[in-house]
C-alpha cells in the first residue's frame, strides 16, 4: 500500500488528522515597506494544528513550501491522511449545498 503524502500539488486541499487534533499548512503574507512608492510582499508557510473548533494550539513558520512540507512529513506523518476534496466529493461536492 502506498503511503499518501501532503505535496506541493496538494497541500491546499489535504491534511493530517489525529482524533480532534489537525495538521494544516496555511499561506501566510504581510507587507514590507521599500520606500513611499513601493510596498512588497513576503510571504511564508505555516503549518498549524488546530483543535476541532479550529482553534490554533500550535504554529511554525517557514520560509518557502518545501520547508513545511518536510515539517509536515517529520512531525506529522504517521497521523492519517485526509483530502477534504475527496471527502466532498463522496459527500455529493459542492453541488449538492443548499446555496445552489
Amino acid at each position: 500500500m502506498t503511503k499518501l503524502s501532503i505535496n506541493s500539488l496538494n497541500w491546499t486541499f489535504c491534511q493530517r488528522i489525529n482524533g480532534p487534533l489537525r495538521a494544516i499548512i496555511h499561506l501566510g503574507a504581510y507587507p514590507i515597506e521599500n520606500n513611499e512608492l513601493n510596498i512588497e510582499i513576503k510571504e511564508f508557510y505555516l503549518v498549524n494544528i488546530l483543535e476541532e473548533d479550529d482553534r490554533a494550539i500550535s504554529q511554525n513558520e517557514f520560509c518557502s513550501l518545501e520547508q513545511a512540507l518536510a515539517f509536515m512529513e517529520l512531525q506529522y506523518g504517521h497521523w492519517e491522511f485526509q483530502n477534504q476534496l475527496s471527502d466532498l466529493e463522496s459527500k455529493g461536492g459542492c453541488s449538492s449545498c443548499a446555496a445552489h
